[in-house]
């Protein structure tokens, strides 16, 4: 829905985004759609966290015993880990982060040619204007 407008686009997706590094700051709307629960659910390190967010909350619940059906399938609880184990031997961040810094070293040395282009673009026309004026 267009928050402004109200206009309902569909009632079938929502689209959340979730820091959860700052929960504190969830705003009281926040807290009225419940999704500071939500964050608490995907912080938690712990069943006990889990189980004691699900308490009172049907859709919590839901969630949590599909992750803990989830993570006690032997089979997916491994391809989850071994994906975790590539992620962390292979330094897959380190190397994402390291592509972007030469992404946006090439594009800072691109803008300062285009700035040179035009700062002597900027001086030819301003010698031409003045030899205009002369004449």
């Amino acid at each position: 829905m267009n928050v402004k407008s109200h206009k309902i686009y569909s009632d079938k997706l929502r689209l959340s985004v979730l820091d959860l590094k700052h929960i504190e700051l969830a705003t009281e709307e926040d807290k009225a759609y419940q999704i500071d629960h939500w964050a608490h659910l995907f912080k938690s390190t712990t069943w006990e966290e889990l189980k004691r967010l699900a308490e009172n909350h049907k859709a919590l619940a839901e969630a949590t015993d599909t992750i803990y059906t989830l993570s006690r399938d032997e089979k997916i609880r491994m391809q989850c880990e071994a994906r975790e184990d590539y992620y962390r031997r292979t330094g897959w961040k380190d190397d994402k982060i390291k592509e972007q810094a030469s992404i946006i070293q090439q594009q800072t040395a691109a803008l300062q040619q285009q700035a040179a282009l035009i700062q002597k673009l900027q001086q030819k026309l301003a010698a031409a204007g003045i030899a205009e004026e002369q004449a």
